[in-house]
């Protein structure tokens, strides 16, 4: 059982991460991006998705003895990049066109992020505290996005304050559950010792989780806010739905 347990887990994440580079391609097809954008894009994930992998792969992140771990050489590059695609200014009319729904409605993956780590918490691989099980209540936003999608075409006259109030509890959540990772970790400054430390986040293809998914859903909570605050400013009548 534990060794099924295993392979669905590998097979969520990895289909989760395929899955979501297919729609970030149609995505920007759908919004007239051009080919050539499109093309950059698609070298660009996967690019990024093999070079992950092949570092977990090589056995070269899981040394965790050093400050920072080696883990974070594949988490934090994506992170900012995650930043800099919120702020660039050459991208601001892009995300005003991005449908809020869409937005909102992308945060569903983290259901099945949460249902591989517990898949994975079952094999004695995760630690609990990186479950809902635990410590780890970011399967809410995963739950509710579905919700905020229905409320948002509902309730016009409070789209504003519900994605705002939605969007900072989702990124909650998400720093939540990424600081209780990193204090999981075998490293100088673990809180969280008990057995299994947070090791996995090494592997193939687990290590798509910090490298990938997280700034993904990052990424999501801030195109989010940024184009309710570009809407703001510029008194937009109208989000697209």
């Amino acid at each position: 059982m534990q060794d099924l347990a295993v392979h669905l887990a590998t097979g969520l994440c990895i289909g989760i991460s395929l899955t979501l580079c297919g729609l970030i391609l149609w995505s920007l097809k759908a919004l007239g991006v051009s080919s050539r954008a499109q093309t950059w894009t698609g070298i660009g994930l996967v690019g990024w998705l093999l070079l992950t992998a092949g570092l977990a792969q090589s056995g070269v992140l899981n040394h965790f003895s050093s400050t920072p771990p080696r883990m974070f050489a594949v988490v934090m590059p994506a992170l900012f990049f995650c930043l800099i695609l919120t702020f660039h200014p050459r991208l601001q009319t892009l995300w005003q066109q991005v449908p809020t729904t869409w937005l909102l409605g992308f945060q569903t993956f983290r259901i099945g992020v949460e249902l591989f780590l517990w898949l994975l918490f079952t094999s004695a691989i995760v630690p609990v505290q990186m479950t809902f099980e635990g410590r780890n209540w970011d399967i809410l936003t995963g739950l509710t996005a579905p919700l905020m999608v229905w409320l948002w075409v509902q309730q016009p006259q409070a789209r504003r304050s519900l994605v705002l109030i939605w969007n900072l509890a989702g990124l909650t959540l998400l720093l939540n559950i990424v600081g209780i990772s990193i204090l999981s970790m075998p490293t100088a400054f673990q809180v969280f010792t008990q057995a299994p430390s947070n090791t996995f986040v090494a592997s193939f293809p687990f290590v798509w989780l910090p490298s990938f998914l997280v700034p993904l859903a990052l990424l999501g909570h801030c195109l989010s806010l940024r184009q309710s605050a570009l809407q703001a400013r510029f008194k937009s009548p109208q989000h697209v739905v």
